[in-house]
């Protein structure tokens, strides 16, 4: 580092901007990589987490819907509010088993497997009915 010292201060100073201007180049490239990583996390986020979301509550309230309309197909005292409430009821079953078909293919836990499970399960009793 000797020879460092037989520059003039006019060579030191630019070497010093040239080794500035490659640091902040190299930091540039690693923020990008990181941005890079983020954006992905993001995507990955909204394809499958906000995605899956969105189906599943869909498939909560469609089966809230159903079990309303047994408790009133159940409740029903004419032939007329009878067949109602079994239209009412085709279609929210032809709902929730709509949003379990979307969200299906996005489960990427077990818990969420297991739980789709024990809706299954729960659908099925609702379709035997």
């Amino acid at each position: 580092m000797g020879f460092i010292k037989n520059w003039k201060v006019q060579t030191k100073i630019l070497g010093l901007v040239c080794l500035l201007v490659l640091g902040i180049i190299g930091l540039g490239i690693y923020n990008n990589s990181i941005i890079r990583q983020v954006g992905n996390g993001g995507t990955y986020i909204f394809e499958n987490n906000l995605r899956s979301s969105q189906y599943a509550l869909t498939a909560q309230t469609a089966f809230a819907n159903l079990s309303a309309t047994t408790y009133l197909h159940i409740l029903a005292t004419t032939s007329a509010e009878f067949r109602e409430y079994e239209e009412t009821l085709a279609s929210e079953l032809e709902k929730l088993n709509k949003a379990l078909a979307l969200y299906q293919p996005l489960i990427d836990t077990p818990e969420e497997r297991e739980l789709l499970q024990n809706i299954n399960t729960a659908v099925k009793r609702y379709s035997e009915y």
